[in-house]
């Protein structure tokens, strides 16, 4: 967790004055459970989500929703994500996102 402070930290000394939009710096693709079927999910689940002041992801809502146990998986990953904040005039804000996720084989 100090590492990630003081990454925001001189994010925010960097750009004091800027206006920025979130980036992400750490993601990790969603993994199926154990027994889930490619072939039972659309090829694409669209994300949405807020990426707060502090970079971190919240409020994640999924469409088409997923089975549960897919759904775990997926909010699991995405509690991971960390982004650079959105910044106006050097102040962090949050920000909105959506973000299609491929299940699709040929895709990966």
């Amino acid at each position: 967790m100090i590492a990630r402070e003081a990454i925001l930290e001189r994010y925010r000394k960097k750009y004091p004055y800027s206006d920025r939009p979130a980036a992400p710096y750490l993601r990790f693709r969603p993994e199926l459970p154990a027994g889930a079927s490619r072939q039972s999910l659309p090829s694409m689940i669209s994300a949405k989500f807020a990426v707060t002041e502090t970079g971190e992801v919240d409020s994640v809502e999924l469409f088409p929703a997923p089975d549960v146990r897919v759904e775990r998986e997926i909010r699991r990953a995405l509690d991971g994500w960390l982004f650079l904040p959105r910044l106006e005039k050097g102040s962090p804000r949050t920000k909105l996102f959506e973000v299609p996720l491929s299940f699709d084989p040929a895709t990966r």
